[in-house]
């Protein structure tokens, strides 16, 4: 959600991640506008958001001498935050004000005087060739209108209406609406356009209904798997019509074994790409295929492991494809997860440990580890802490980076114990189900996209997790006899309105079809949809008191 705080020129938006449930103090607000994009001397306000799950968000600008405009903000593959002026802050005939954007965020409508005096009529523009268009009057019944907002079928907005004292003809006051389409194709002045919906004016408010999206990725092995959920989120390369996010890097891991990958969908999530499963001695063709459609020659691929995990084999073909090969490996698989997450960031801030002996657990953090900056996943021998670890974490406590540490599951609660780490937050659950669910509950606030898996076996979790570390959702793990529990069902429920996005990670051997209907009947909602800022600062998870005694 967002608001205005101040006004003119001073005011600005400021948003929060809420679910509905928490009370408002929970929720740590932020600024709609990241550091160094917002224009100087010129206040942000009247935001209203998009449905269109691209962060799309219209704001008022204000100016010094109090002349308004239009802007949108929004964020591009990378997240990358950008405005774009729409209407420069100019006079009543040349700014706009009170702005709406439709739900898919192609649209802006807004209001402008046709005179000084008055005749406040709406105008439109459009998103079309990466730009916005000259605004056009959509509407023309002399009087004024204004508070026009969107409604849900993404094609009309309402409107209220008042006419002139004395009137001018016989249009009345009230609540009006306007086909947008309709009245942009229009050659001339087309007051029939606008249709009265209620002599009462005031305070509009529009139901917005936003159906169930469930998408399930179900290949015909592990690997079409993985390929599958890559194309869900990524553009192919050098398509400029593709609205999919153009990838950066390619992750890839063995597709027989989860041991150098677990903390993978972290990496991919971060660096902007699909996490690719391989046969070890030879690159699988429909990965490649994948690659080649999605990263330009130039990009990095991460190969995860030692050669013994992807044979040199499988490298010199990436770079004979005009790759850049990065292989993060280290000699088990805890040191392996200790460079990817230094690779992640070198400065990581919060931090989850999860077993590496077996992969449940691991993967529900790898999600979460993708979807916030700063954070990272490592690995535990079971019950036992390896010098590779503990290390990592004592220098991270000791140079002050170490903010949250947090036990995933009960053999890292067991391993921190052993190796005398206390203070941290333990998200154990009495099976891999409940930790998973203590994950999506813990770490993540509001969230507008969830998914699920099958608890019983780890490759969809594994390209799944860096779909929902793309995504900023949690990962729920499912036992495919029971489907989603009671647990699972309220936290879905709790951010209806949020959450219009689910995606089922591997076929109905993997998990039944009634957690399609479970799913679609909880995120389906008639209550309007907003996301965050892309790629958002972790919520407010801090263990201060986290020490190694």
């Amino acid at each position: 959600m967002y608001w205005t705080e101040g006004t003119g020129a001073a005011a600005k938006v400021v948003g929060a991640l809420a679910n509905g449930v928490a009370a408002g103090s929970q929720h740590p607000t932020f600024d709609l506008l990241m550091a160094g994009i917002a224009p100087a001397g010129v206040g942000l306000s009247a935001p209203d958001v998009a449905a269109d799950d691209a962060d799309s968000i219209v704001v008022q600008t204000t100016d010094a001498a109090g002349n308004n405009g239009v802007s949108v903000v929004s964020y591009d593959s990378a997240s990358k935050q950008s405005l774009t002026q729409i209407v420069a802050p100019g006079s009543v005939t040349a700014g706009g004000w009170a702005p709406t954007i439709s739900p898919d965020g192609q649209t802006v409508v807004f209001v402008r005087n046709l005179t000084a005096d008055g005749d406040a009529q709406l105008f439109a523009t459009s998103f079309h060739g990466n730009a916005w268009s000259e605004p056009k009057q959509i509407t023309w019944m002399t009087g004024n209108h204004s508070a026009p907002i969107y409604e849900g079928d993404n094609a009309t907005v309402a409107f209220e209406f008042t006419n002139h004292t004395p009137q001018a003809g016989t249009d009345n006051n009230g609540t009006y609406q306007v086909n947008v389409a309709q009245a942009l194709a229009a050659t001339a002045p087309a007051a029939a356009l606008e249709k009265s919906l209620s002599p009462l004016s005031g305070g509009l408010a529009v139901r917005t209904d936003n159906p169930a999206h469930v998408y399930r990725f179900a290949g015909s092995d592990r690997i079409d798997t993985a390929v599958l959920t890559s194309h869900q989120a990524w553009r192919s390369n050098g398509v400029a019509n593709d609205t999919r996010q153009q990838a950066q890097s390619v992750v890839l891991s063995r597709s027989d074994l989860p041991a150098d990958a677990l903390g993978g969908s972290a990496l991919a999530a971060h660096k902007y790409g699909p996490l690719l499963l391989t046969d070890t001695k030879a690159l699988n063709a429909e990965t490649q295929a994948e690659i080649q459609r999605i990263l330009p020659a130039g990009g990095t691929v991460y190969v995860l492991g030692g050669t013994a995990a992807i044979s040199p084999a499988v490298q010199a073909k990436l770079k004979a494809l005009g790759y850049n090969v990065s292989r993060i490996a280290g000699d088990d698989r805890y040191k392996t997860a200790v460079n990817i997450a230094n690779a992640v960031d070198p400065a990581a801030a919060d931090v989850l440990v999860a077993t590496g002996t077996n992969y449940p657990d691991a993967l529900s953090a790898g999600a979460a580890a993708g979807a916030y900056e700063h954070m990272v996943v490592v690995l535990t021998d079971g019950g036992a802490m390896p010098a590779s670890t503990d290390a990592y974490l004592q220098a991270k406590a000791n140079n002050g980076q170490l903010k949250y540490l947090a036990a995933i599951g009960g053999a890292a609660d067991h391993a921190l114990k052993g190796a005398k780490w206390d203070g941290y937050d333990a998200l154990v659950g009495v099976d891999r189900y409940q930790t998973s669910y203590l994950v999506a509950h813990e770490i993540f606030g509001a969230f507008g996209h969830i998914g699920v898996a099958t608890g019983t076996n780890w490759p969809d979790s594994l390209s799944g997790g860096a779909l929902m570390g793309n995504r900023q959702g949690p990962l729920l793990l499912v036992d495919p006899t029971v489907g989603l529990t009671s647990a699972d069902d309220a936290l879905i429920d709790a951010n209806r309105g949020a959450s219009n996005w689910a995606y089922v990670f591997g076929g109905f051997n993997a998990l039944p079809q009634h957690v399609d209907q479970q799913l679609a009947a909880d995120i389906a909602t008639s209550a309007g949809s907003t996301q965050g800022p892309g790629h958002a600062v972790a919520p407010r998870l801090a263990t201060p008191n986290v020490a190694k005694h």
